[in-house]
């Protein structure tokens, strides 16, 4: 019996990772709105490097960074789960839960207490999207080497 990741006959057919292209979009438009709002606190305190000791430069730093720190392994794990065929409900479903967790954790970041239900929502849906991910691959491409 053919593995369902094999090829079939001299042509592997590929599905085209059309939800996360579409995630991609939505995290490099969030991740540049991010961008400037930190650019704009650091033109607001003459900061052009660091945060210098400012709280809410800080916070937007982070914004940015904590996105950009996440969003790019996601998306290219999604893209992975996706061309390998599992169902664009599961993919979609994970799509949106990541993104909806980058939200909640940029908002988080914005208040002054940062010890706060959207950070913490933000942050724990965002391991969860990426432990199963992860675990969705491995699932996914453990047995094709089972015969290896």
């Amino acid at each position: 019996m053919r593995h369902p990741l094999e090829p079939s006959g001299d042509v592997m057919s590929t599905t085209l990772p059309l939800i996360s292209a579409a995630t991609a979009g939505v995290l490099i438009l969030l991740q540049s709105i991010l961008m400037l709002a930190t650019g704009t606190k650091r033109v607001k305190h003459k900061q052009l490097l660091g945060d210098g000791g400012q709280e809410d430069l800080l916070r937007a730093v982070r914004r940015h960074g904590n996105l950009a720190e996440n969003a790019a392994i996601f998306v290219i794990s999604l893209a992975l789960l996706e061309m390998i065929g599992t169902g664009a409900p599961i993919v979609a479903a994970l799509a949106v839960v990541f993104v909806a967790a980058r939200l909640s954790h940029a908002l988080g970041l914005s208040f002054a207490n940062t010890r706060n239900v959207w950070r913490v929502v933000g942050a724990s849906l965002t391991a969860l999207c990426g432990l199963a991910v992860g675990g969705l691959l491995l699932w996914r491409v453990c047995p094709f080497f089972a015969g290896v």
